[in-house]
């Protein structure tokens, strides 16, 4: 047998893994007699079926792990003295959580080749798979080597906070990011974060980092409704600067990015908080500016004889 395929033939044996016999047909494929490694990882068992198995307690021969009822981690095999250590080193176990609490290594492979980890508040779920089974909504990570689903890949896992431009609020991820976390702006006002990277992007609108949840929208620049500008109709600024809406003669309003250019004006401090605005001009009072329905503003002087007698109109006029 070689490469797990049958020669037959004429003549006699030439290595351990081969069988004589003498009579008319007598090599006929149900006359084989199979091979797995023994327990010292050299010397070979005869099997009546192609089936090995080596476990982790240094046991290995012919059968499957359940047959035999192997009880530590172990994997089965069908091939020519496939039952070998180096199958251990290459199979996949993941660390599983028991109703004890207690974390043990898993008993059979992990078919799909990825082991997960879950944490929130000291519930932790390990298993096999890329996804809890019992425990939703919290944070859990995926790897795909053997027994890597440990605390301490969890502690170094990077989580993100994503928001599409679809999305009203952004939400905290719960998979792992294993690139970046980052937060971009588009021209349009429009906010996106996710798992990536700010590879060809304006760095005043696009931001990377490596925290947990740090791609927060103040890392990036805001817009703000620009008018009167050929350009473009939005203008960039610092999170934490303002936009305007200064209203001119005739009450047009006129907006922009920053302080107000002059007294008949009023400031907002959110992306885009100057797109829209419900008043038709501003008008002083004592408390300051105040945004007025109406198109016009008064001034009345009162006195003790004429309490309430409006004596003359007027609006800001500095322009």
């Amino acid at each position: 047998m070689q490469n797990n395929k049958l020669n037959k033939g004429c003549g006699k044996c030439d290595s351990t893994t081969c069988k004589d016999c003498q009579g008319n047909l007598c090599n006929a494929e149900d006359a084989f007699t199979y091979y797995c490694l023994d327990n010292d990882g050299r010397s070979l068992k005869e099997c009546e079926n192609p089936e090995c198995f080596i476990s982790k307690d240094s046991t290995a021969g012919c059968g499957t792990c359940d047959k035999r009822n192997i009880e530590s981690s172990c994997v089965d095999c069908k091939d020519l003295k496939c039952n070998s250590k180096d199958l251990l080193t290459k199979t996949i176990f993941c660390y599983e959580k028991v109703k004890n609490g207690n974390v043990k290594e898993g008993k059979r492979p992990c078919l799909l080749k990825k082991c997960f980890i879950s944490y929130d508040n000291k519930i932790v779920e390990q298993g096999c798979g890329d996804t809890p089974k019992e425990i939703k909504d919290i944070q859990f990570a995926v790897c795909e080597q053997p027994l890597c689903n440990t605390k301490e890949l969890f502690d170094k896992t990077l989580f993100c906070l994503n928001k599409s431009i679809r999305d009203e609020e952004f939400i905290k991820g719960i998979r792992q990011c294993n690139q970046e976390c980052y937060v971009f702006r588009y021209m349009n006002g429009n906010l996106a974060q996710s798992c990536g990277n700010c590879k060809g992007k304006d760095s005043n609108y696009c931001y990377a980092c490596k925290k947990n949840y740090c791609n927060e929208e103040k890392n990036v620049y805001k817009k703000c409704r620009l008018d009167n500008n050929k350009e473009s109709n939005y203008c960039g600024i610092k999170h934490g600067d303002d936009c305007y809406i200064e209203i001119r003669k005739n009450n047009i309003a006129v907006r922009g990015c920053g302080k107000c250019p002059s007294l008949a004006c009023v400031t907002c401090n959110t992306n885009m908080c100057n797109l829209n605005y419900d008043f038709k001009t501003l008008c002083r009072s004592k408390n300051g500016n105040e945004k007025c329905e109406e198109t016009s503003c008064f001034i009345a002087s009162v006195d003790e004889g004429e309490k309430g007698r409006i004596q003359k109109f007027n609006r800001i006029t500095e322009m």
